[in-house]
């Protein structure tokens, strides 16, 4: 997968994510209510384990992303960076949800146990009947809807772990570029250095060959002198 393609699954796994928030919102209004029957509270475990996968996706895409994809890139980190912001805006939005609906779910059991056990002005025979027959039907939700709060608890995602890795990865991330940059910059260090040794390296080399060119032409200068000294004298 490309970066741009990687990029562009991350944009619709969040645009996933929020989705499920919205519908999320949606059931947390009918909990309580008589619209709240085992078809909601399914339906709410599903988008949870759902919004759990996405959540692990996203994470696990975005760690990719930085260790596979020109992370030395000060523009793609800049895209990351942006991503990132939306992705930890829809953690927190969930996080806050999640707590809600937990306690939603809670206070309806209590309310369930308060409200299904009438007193009655029949007989005492009777009345205790029907008291433990309500009981026994009452102890039987109260189960039943413990077993879904378990179910809910597993499908919990811990919001804070999920800051942390990505905080460590950001971390990771802004310490490779400053290596990147300051090898970089010992880089033109060196480079300058040599650029400067190179030339005064230069310089002697030039000021050697003009002193030999002077020592050259002086020792032609004293040879014809000395030819011209020997002609005229053997003449």
């Amino acid at each position: 997968m490309s970066e741009d393609d990687l990029f562009e699954t991350i944009d619709g796994e969040i645009f996933n994510m929020n989705a499920i928030i919205r519908r999320l919102e949606s059931f947390l209004k009918f909990l309580g209510t008589s619209k709240d029957n085992e078809g909601l509270r399914a339906n709410i475990n599903k988008n949870h384990q759902d919004m759990k996968g996405l959540i692990a996706q996203v994470t696990g895409q975005l760690k990719k992303l930085k260790t596979d994809f020109h992370t030395h890139n000060k523009l793609v980190q800049m895209q990351i960076e942006k991503i990132e912001e939306i992705f930890v805006a829809a953690l927190n939005k969930y996080d806050k949800l999640q707590q809600q609906l937990v306690e939603k779910q809670k206070q309806f059991i209590l309310v369930r146990v308060d409200q299904e056990n009438p007193t009655s002005d029949d007989d005492e025979l009777d009345y205790n009947a029907q008291t433990l027959q309500n009981i026994t039907l009452e102890h039987e939700k109260i189960l039943k809807r413990q077993k879904e709060m378990e179910e809910l608890q597993t499908n919990i995602v811990d919001i804070h772990e999920i800051m942390s890795e990505l905080g460590a990865m950001l971390d990771e991330q802004k310490e490779a570029i400053d290596n990147v940059e300051k090898n970089i910059g010992e880089a033109d260090i060196n480079i300058e250095k040599g650029a400067h040794e190179t030339e005064i390296a230069l310089m002697h080399q030039a000021s050697s060959t003009k002193k030999r060119l002077i020592i050259l032409l002086i020792a032609v200068l004293l040879i014809i002198s000395l030819s011209v000294l020997l002609y005229f004298k053997l003449k």
